[in-house]
């Protein structure tokens, strides 16, 4: 499954992160994308704890993610096929890191890329 770099939105409050993230990958129909990782909240690496992403048109995927301030998380995307086989996005783990600072700037960085903002 060769997947494409999402996208992310993010606001904050003083104590997490409001994160919606968006893969736009085609899929057919009664398939479903999911996120899994390495936290309670990405359901621990099992497929059965794992948060799917709502279709809409363009085929982009998206779900929505609060986030403690300073948490890391490390994920992949996963697709369920219709007869509820899993296939596992290749490759390293994405790695989601976030960050506040005392002038209330926001970081986050996954994988490779990253953002700066005040």
């Amino acid at each position: 499954m060769k997947l494409q770099k999402p996208n992310f939105e993010i606001n904050m409050n003083c104590q997490q992160f409001h994160v919606k993230l968006q893969l736009q990958k085609e899929c057919r129909f009664g398939e479903q994308f999911f996120i899994v990782g390495n936290d309670p909240i990405l359901g621990l690496w099992n497929p059965l704890g794992a948060i799917p992403m709502d279709w809409s048109d363009g085929h982009v995927w998206t779900t929505e993610l609060d986030i403690p301030v300073g948490k890391s998380l490390q994920f992949k995307f996963i697709l369920k096929k219709i007869n509820g086989k899993i296939l596992w996005q290749p490759g390293p783990d994405r790695i989601l890191q976030m960050w506040q600072t005392k002038d209330t700037s926001v970081f986050w960085k996954i994988g490779t890329m990253q953002k700066f903002s005040k």
